[in-house]
C-alpha cells in the first residue's frame, strides 16, 4: 500500500526527532561523565594536597657539633676508610648530652637520641668526608628531628595525654620545649625533596676490611646437570690468575637455604689471597630460585642435588679453572651429607674433602639427634619405597673397600645435639677400617657450629684450610 507524500514526510520527521533526541541524550551522558571525571580529579588532587602538604614542612633540630678526633680519626691519618666507618652516632649523642646535662645513663642516652632522626649520623659523616678539616672543630648543624618529634610539632601527638599513652615522655617534652625556646627546633620547609633527588647512595658505616679484595673478581657460570637442568655457580678468584689453581667448591643444597655471593673473611684471608679459587654452587634443594628449586631435590629426587654438584665440579675442570687433583669440596650439616655422597659417587673428581658436622647414615638418621624432624626433607627409611632410594646415596652404606677415595677431613663437635657427632664418628671409623685416608677432629664445645667462640672458630677454619692447602697444593 503506497503512502502519500504527507505521510512519508511525517514518518521521516518522527524518525529524525527520535535520532536527534538520542544524540542529545548521548551528549548529555558524555558531558556528565566528563564532569564526574573532573570532580574525581579535583577530589584526588585535593586529597593529595591536604594529606601531602605537611610533608613539605619537617621538624628540624639545630645542635652544636664537636667533631671529636678521638672518635672520628684516633690515628690522625685521615684515611677515607676510617672517616667513613667512624661512630658518628656517638658524636651526635655527645653533642646532645652537652646540650642536656641531665641526659645521664643509658636510658636517658637513648631518649635524648630519640629527639633526632637516625639520618643525623650520616649527615655528619658526609660533612667530614667532604671536608676533613672539620675534625677537631665545632659548628652548628641542622638535622632532621625524629618522627615522634615531627608528629608532636604537627599536632598529631597530644602532649596533655598521660605519659604512658604517648611516645614522648615528660623529660623529652622538657628538652623539646628548651630547644624551641632557643629557636633550635621548628617546622621548616623540607628542601630534601628538591636537593637530594639525584644524590647517590653513600656508605654510613662498615666493618674494617679483613683482607684485600681489590685483586679479586667474581664471575657466574652455568653447568649442565645430568637431566639437562642449568645449574648456576659463582667463581671468585684472583684477577691475574692464569691456568688451573687449587679450588674449593662449597655447597649445601637443602631445606630451601640459598647460597649467594658474600664477603667471607675466612675464605678471603685464608684461601683467596693465597692464590686459591672459591666456588659457590647453587644446586637444587636450595632456595635460590624459590620453593620449586627446593622441592626439585627432596626425598626421592635427592640425587638431583648430588648430580648438580658433580656437574659443577666437571664444568670447573672443563673450563680449565682447576684439575681433579686441585679440586676440593667442602660442606657442613646437610652440606656434609652432600660432599660425602658426591665423594663416594665421584671419587675421581676430587683431591680432598672437608666434611663438617655431617649426616652420613641415612638409614639410621631418624634415630640420631634431631633426625626425625627432617623426614619431610629426606624421607623415612622405615617405609620400603623411601628406604630404597635412601640406600642409593647414603654415604655410610655405599662407601667401599678397594675404591680410591680422595683424602677426607671430618669436623664435628661432642656437644652437637642437632646432627650429633655420631655420623662423623661412624663414617670416619668405617673409612679408616677400609683403609682410606681419613683425618678426624672433634671439638668438645660449639654445638652444631663445632666452635663455641671466635678462638675455636678460627682454629677450626684454620685446620680446614691448612688441610686443603696441603692436599690441593696451594702455595702461600
Amino acid at each position: 500500500m503506497s503512502r502519500s507524500p504527507a505521510e512519508t514526510r511525517a514518518r521521516v520527521e518522527k524518525s529524525l526527532r527520535g535520532r536527534y533526541w538520542a544524540e542529545r541524550r548521548f551528549r548529555a551522558y558524555g558531558l556528565g561523565a566528563v564532569l564526574l571525571g573532573v570532580l574525581f580529579v579535583v577530589f584526588l588532587f585535593g586529597t593529595i594536597i591536604s594529606k601531602g602538604l605537611p610533608a613539605f614542612r619537617q621538624a628540624q633540630v639545630t645542635i652544636e657539633i664537636t667533631y671529636d678526633p678521638a672518635i672520628i680519626d684516633p690515628e690522625g691519618k685521615r684515611a677515607p676508610e676510617a672517616l667513613a666507618s667512624a661512630d658518628y652516632a656517638a658524636i651526635v649523642r655527645a653533642s646532645l648530652r652537652a646540650r642536656f646535662p641531665d641526659a645521664e645513663g643509658r636510658v636517658a642516652g637513648r631518649k635524648v637520641m630519640g629527639l633526632v632522626s637516625n639520618s643525623a649520623a650520616s649527615v655528619l659523616q658526609k660533612r667530614v668526608i667532604d671536608d676533613p678539616k672539620r675534625i677537631g672543630t665545632k659548628e652548628r648543624v641542622t638535622v632532621l628531628a625524629s618522627d615522634d618529634v615531627d608528629q608532636l610539632l604537627k599536632g598529631r601527638i597530644d602532649r596533655t595525654a598521660p605519659q604512658e599513652e604517648r611516645p614522648i615522655d615528660d623529660q623529652q617534652l622538657a628538652w623539646i620545649d628548651a630547644l624551641q625556646k632557643d629557636d633550635a627546633l621548628s617546622l621548616r620547609f623540607n628542601t630534601v625533596f628538591f636537593t637530594n633527588g639525584e644524590e647517590q647512595p653513600h656508605a654510613i658505616k662498615s666493618l674494617p676490611a679483613r683482607f684485600d679484595a681489590s685483586g679479586l673478581a667474581t664471575e657466574q657460570f652455568e653447568a649442565t646437570s645430568k637431566d639437562g637442568t642449568k645449574i648456576p655457580y659463582f667463581v671468585t678468584r684472583p684477577k691475574k690468575l692464569n691456568g688451573p689453581a687449587p679450588t674449593v667448591l662449597y655447597g649445601y643444597g637443602g631445606f630451601e637455604v640459598s647460597l649467594t655471593p658474600g664477603y667471607s673473611a675466612n675464605f678471603g684471608r685464608q684461601w683467596l689471597t693465597h692464590g686459591g679459587i672459591y666456588v659457590v654452587a647453587n644446586i637444587r634443594g636450595g632456595g635460590e630460585f624459590g620453593p620449586a628449586w627446593h622441592e626439585a631435590a627432596v626425598k626421592k629426587n635427592r640425587q638431583r642435588a648430588y648430580d648438580d654438584f658433580a656437574a659443577v665440579a666437571q664444568d670447573l675442570i672443563k673450563r680449565g679453572l682447576t684439575t681433579p687433583k686441585q679440586l676440593g669440596i667442602m660442606g657442613g650439616s646437610n652440606g656434609g651429607l652432600l660432599v660425602s655422597a658426591v665423594m663416594v659417587q665421584h671419587p675421581e673428581l676430587f683431591g680432598a674433602v672437608v666434611c663438617q658436622v655431617p649426616l652420613v647414615d641415612m638409614i639410621a638418621y631418624m634415630h640420631i639427634g634431631a633426625g626425625a624432624s627432617w623426614e619431610g626433607e629426606y624421607g623415612d627409611p622405615a617405609k620400603p619405597d623411601e628406604r630404597a632410594y635412601l640406600l642409593t646415596y647414603s654415604p655410610y652404606q655405599n662407601v667401599k673397600k678397594g675404591v680410591k677415595y680422595p683424602p677426607v677431613f671430618f669436623v664435628t663437635a661432642t656437644s652437637d645435639d642437632r646432627v650429633t657427632p655420631v655420623h662423623a664418628r661412624k663414617m670416619a671409623a668405617r673409612m679408616e677400617e677400609q683403609g682410606h685416608e681419613v683425618l678426624f677432629y672433634e671439638n668438645t664445645d660449639g654445638g652444631h657450629s663445632a666452635a663455641a667462640d671466635h678462638k675455636q672458630s678460627a682454629e677450626m677454619w684454620g685446620l680446614s684450610f691448612v688441610y686443603l692447602a696441603e692436599k690441593l697444593g696451594l702455595k702461600s
